[in-house]
């Protein structure tokens, strides 16, 4: 018996076609195989179809069980494609990210993890009317296929590549092991990212999850949904597969909030700023807003960004009130948040841009100096608004080191001192008040982005 071995991207397809789309393509694909096999006579041949995908809704796994996690990858429909016609097929799914190890992490968790694979695999499919979203192949074929325009026209938008470096894959802890740049090598704004090909599905997936707003599960669905809203309602109560990949999409639209997203993007907004400081009295807090407001005047991409987050929007506004319309998608355990989490997610949202904002007023301070290695005050502080943070505050300490670098105190004059030297007279009080600030500052906007991760619950 020969082998067949292929292999499916869930990270890659979601990133570029959207995870809904992926899905119904990679499983029309698994149908086609079938069939191509046994048009070619060829069902003596065992087919290896292994599924790479993280723990994360946008890169392929289901959040609500094992069992729709498993049923997911491995439709019910395009399983029997293979076993109805003799084919023998060896499923192949690996654990990545964060439940590579958290479903393992004691015996008792592993061998429960292990029971319900088996339980998933070997198990006979209970008996079930036939889905109607297979019988109607021309519903699903046309709405994919908007889902995957939509959002393959977003990803080559310009816009949304300003967007995914507005913070780049500064707002957390890195999840690769490519080397950080080395301190000297450090220019601002050197990683600007000009199209969602130069980062990898991790980054890209923590990078919208971070922002508010899961893009790449969520966009092109309301625009979808709308084109036939009948027909969607319809799939969405009595298709078990349609309203499976849709339970997915609620979980994302319950953890993207449009407020949140957009309250990130306002950091970049000039007038935003400006605004601000026409409303204190405090003319110390005055003239760091309008410092702030040049700053961010001077990155040129509110206009940008604004317009990106008025395209998902508009869509993600036509999906909710597509699923409020049809209100058939059934609460699965684990799916989605309760309220209490999404507050508490957006707390937690909030209190980190409290937080981000508060570097951007201790960046104003920094002190002037000459140009280092070719980089500037502003340059330093156009990296900060970027939160490239730990490199900034590494070449500020050592352009205003903290001591003199001679111990004059060590050194014989001849003459007794006449005056006695303190803190004022060296770079202590930038120290103390700047830098030393900045870095406890930007370690708590990781921590609270790694409470927002396991809100979340994926890490990319």
């Amino acid at each position: 018996m020969g082998r067949l071995c292929i292999q499916f991207g869930y990270s890659d397809s979601g990133r570029y076609i959207g995870q809904a789309a992926a899905s119904f393509l990679i499983e029309r694909l698994r149908m086609k195989l079938a069939a191509v096999l046994v048009r070619q006579g060829l069902t003596d041949v065992q087919v290896v179809l292994f599924n790479t995908h993280g723990e994360s809704i946008g890169r392929g796994c289901h959040p609500a069980s094992l069992l729709d996690r498993l049923r997911y990858l491995a439709p019910d429909q395009s399983r029997a494609a293979f076993v109805t016609n003799g084919i023998a097929v060896k499923e192949e799914s690996s654990f990545q990210g964060g439940d590579g190890y958290l479903y393992f992490l004691t015996p008792e968790l592993a061998f429960a993890t292990v029971c319900r694979v088996v339980e998933s695999t070997l198990l006979p499919t209970e008996a079930r009317e036939p889905d109607p979203v297979y019988a109607d192949p021309s519903f699903a074929s046309e709405f994919f296929a908007v889902v995957s325009e939509e959002f393959t026209s977003l990803v080559d938008d310009p816009d949304y590549s300003v967007l995914l470096g507005a913070f780049g894959r500064n707002l957390t802890d890195s999840a690769g092991s490519r080397p950080v740049a080395r301190q000297h090598e450090y220019r601002p704004g050197s990683q600007e990212i000009t199209h969602p090909s130069q980062i990898r599905a991790i980054a890209n997936n923590t990078i919208l999850q971070q922002m508010g707003f899961l893009a790449n599960t969520i966009d092109g669905l309301g625009r979808a949904a709308n084109q036939d809203a009948e027909r969607f309602r319809f799939m969405l109560t009595k298709s078990p597969r349609f309203k499976q990949m849709m339970s997915m999409v609620q979980t994302a639209m319950r953890m993207s909030d449009p407020d949140v997203f957009g309250a990130y993007l306002k950091s970049f907004d000039p007038g935003m700023w400006l605004a601000r400081s026409g409303h204190t009295r405090n003319p110390v807090r005055r003239q760091e807003l309008r410092l702030i407001a040049g700053q961010v005047e001077n990155t040129n991409v509110h206009a940008r960004l604004e317009r990106v987050r008025l395209r998902l929007e508009g869509d993600y506004l036509l999906l909710r009130e597509a699923l409020a319309e049809a209100d058939a998608i059934e609460e699965r355990s684990g799916a989605a948040p309760d309220a209490e989490d999404r507050r508490e997610l957006a707390l937690l949202h909030a209190l980190r841009l409290s937080m981000i904002h508060r570097l951007y007023f201790l960046a104003s301070h920094i002190p002037a100096f000459t140009p280092h290695d070719g980089v500037t005050r502003e340059d330093l502080q156009q990296g900060i608004l970027r939160l490239e943070v730990e490199p900034a505050v590494g070449m500020l300490k050592d352009i205003f080191p903290r001591s003199d670098s001679v111990n004059f105190a060590a050194l014989d004059f001849a003459e007794p001192a006449t005056y006695a030297r303190d803190a004022a007279q060296t770079y202590e009080r930038e120290h103390v008040s700047i830098f030393e600030p900045l870095d406890a500052y930007f370690a708590m906007v990781r921590e609270v982005s790694a409470a927002i991760t396991h809100r979340i619950g994926a890490i990319g």
